[in-house]
């Protein structure tokens, strides 16, 4: 059984993410993204656009895998060494612009450390499944958006697995979030449910590490649809 009050802080190797993409996103317009054109959340402005650039260069990259001759090296060299923990640690002012596009493969550039440190620092924020996410992000909605971290257990070692944003709660009730879906080009920014950015974590060897995203200093939001 998972045991958070047993949690270590112990390191282990980077486990090989192989998800399958789950929606491509078309982007209205310059400043709104899109599930299905309709629902609305309100997000930090610092965040929409994030969220606005990287859809963006997906964008590009989608064109990029479906047009061989397409020239990418600038975008190739943007996006090489960011993977779903570093676009979540960035999006939270953990790690700057340079640790982000950085394409080292060594654990100390792909994330690892920093969402290890931040589990150390917050064991009550450790939550077992994917219900208790669900749970505590509605009783705790007026502190969204948060990032949650899947921490996945070998043995006595646990790991980061995968990072999102969950942005909130739009209108139907759905649990919005947004992502890059693994570490591959061919592994999407999107956006997409919580329930299918982290089903197939939710077993007895994985901890959720969820976090409010620190607020930024200009306090206001702008809408991305959802």
């Amino acid at each position: 059984m998972k045991n958070p009050e047993a949690w270590g802080g112990l390191r282990t190797s980077v486990p090989e993410e192989k998800r399958e993409a789950e929606l491509a996103l078309p982007q209205r317009n310059s400043s709104e993204v899109s599930l299905d054109g309709e629902h609305f959340i309100p997000v930090p402005t610092r965040l929409k656009k994030l969220i606005s650039v990287a859809l963006r260069l997906q964008k590009r990259i989608d064109k990029h895998l479906s047009e061989v001759n397409l020239d990418f090296d600038s975008t190739v060299d943007i996006v090489k060494g960011i993977n779903c923990h570093k676009t979540v640690l960035f999006a939270r002012g953990e790690v700057s612009f340079e640790d982000l596009k950085n394409s080292e493969v060594e654990a100390e550039h792909n994330g690892h450390p920093e969402i290890l440190s931040l589990a150390n620092k917050n064991p009550d924020n450790l939550l077992i499944t994917s219900e208790d996410i669900e749970e505590y992000a509605r009783e705790h909605s007026d502190e969204y958006p948060f990032s949650v971290h899947v921490l996945t257990q070998n043995g006595k070692k646990w790991t980061p697995a995968h990072s999102v944003l969950l942005l909130g709660e739009d209108q139907t009730g759905e649990l919005v979030c947004f992502h890059k879906a693994g570490p591959y080009m061919d592994m999407p920014f999107e956006l997409t449910t919580l329930h299918k950015a982290i089903q197939s974590y939710d077993s007895e060897a994985s901890l959720f590490l969820m976090l409010p995203v620190p607020s930024e200093e200009e306090g206001t939001s702008e809408q991305v649809a959802a």
